[in-house]
């Protein structure tokens, strides 16, 4: 192990520059110190962040860090960024030892005390002026995977080796870590589409969209998923319905979809449809002797045609005829607005 290599400055402080994990062990256990985190931007701008009683624990222990805050006036999304770092495990591109489901030492490209993965990283990769601070170096499967930290927004997610999906993902609703599959806030998108429409999805994924009968395939024969319908009226009140072990299959099957059991507050308006294939305006794969893809103007995994309807067309408050966006087990009358979204299940 080296020798800390030490300077003495006028006003008496201690600068030390330590060379290794081992000797921030050594120097911490042997006085009680403060630690100063310096930050620099491309503006000349500067940001600190202090705290006391830091100490940085031996090797067996992973090098866990203790300290207390004292000072910050860090530029970080919160201005405590070394929060949630307390008692972590030293993590590197070799040592996974944070607390997320991936490697955060990979994904971000550095070494520090990851929690999952927090909001602070100093031995990340060097970049150009400029370059986002957000999650895009890591390669989550789904929203799941993001750090609960995270903001909800459009994210590039990796759901195997060969596919990458642009999703918006919901952090901060019923727990978190959801992707958003389709969503309906008004009339400014047309759902009355064809069947190549649904399956390569159309709209943007951070306003009204379908994301995709393909994307939703290989996203449910990845991983283990519940999916949540949210159906909101016009009064602003709101109910759900989750089911479990959720997945699509793929086009030769007519992405027939599968699924378990039922819980929520909008009632079971999916229980029909178990096991139904998808029907469109130009693909009649129901079981009713009409086309509901074309009674109901929309799209669905019809049965005959059953309790709801979320790809039906957009109607004014009030509307009770068919051809609408329903969810009958929770309102008769047409829906203001519908969220769909899944979640892997650990």
């Amino acid at each position: 192990m080296s020798t800390p290599e030490t300077e003495t400055t006028d006003n008496s402080n201690i600068m030390v520059k330590i060379p290794g994990n081992d000797n921030l062990h050594v120097l911490t256990t042997s006085r009680n110190y403060v630690v100063r985190f310096e930050m620099h931007d491309f503006k000349n701008n500067t940001a600190y962040a202090e705290y006391q009683a830091f100490k940085v624990d031996n090797e067996a222990s992973q090098y866990r860090p203790r300290l207390h805050l004292l000072d910050t006036r860090a530029i970080v999304i919160k201005s405590n960024g070394f929060e949630s770092n307390n008692g972590m495990k030293f993590t590197t591109r070799d040592r996974d030892n944070d607390l997320h489901q991936y490697h955060c030492g990979q994904g971000q490209i550095g070494a520090w005390w990851y929690n999952a993965c927090g909001e602070s990283s100093l031995n990340g990769i060097y970049k150009p002026e400029g370059t986002a601070t957000d999650q895009r170096n890591l390669k989550p499967r789904d929203c799941s995977d993001l750090p609960p930290c995270t903001r909800s927004g459009v994210f590039e997610i990796h759901p195997d080796d060969t596919n990458k999906i642009d999703v918006y993902c919901d952090m901060d609703n019923n727990g978190g870590g959801w992707t958003i599959v389709q969503r309906r806030v008004d009339s400014s998108v047309d759902f009355y589409r064809f069947w190549n429409d649904y399956k390569n999805g159309f709209g943007s994924v951070s306003e009204n969209h379908w994301l995709g009968n393909d994307n939703l395939h290989i996203l449910t024969t990845s991983r283990n998923y519940v999916v949540r319908f949210e159906v909101h009226d016009f009064n602003n009140k709101t109910a759900y319905a989750e089911y479990q072990n959720f997945k699509v299959d793929n086009e030769a099957s007519q992405y027939r979809i599968t699924y378990a059991g039922y819980t929520g507050t909008a009632g079971n308006g999916f229980e029909s449809n178990n096991g139904m294939k998808f029907t469109t305006r130009d693909r009649d794969n129901d079981l009713h002797p009409y086309h509901c893809g074309k009674g109901q103007i929309g799209a669905w995994w019809y049965n005959a045609c059953g309790k709801s309807s979320l790809n039906g067309i957009y109607k004014q408050e009030g509307t009770t005829v068919a051809k609408r966006i329903y969810w009958k087990t929770w309102r008769p009358t047409t829906l203001k607005a519908t969220e769909i979204k899944i979640r892997s299940i650990n």
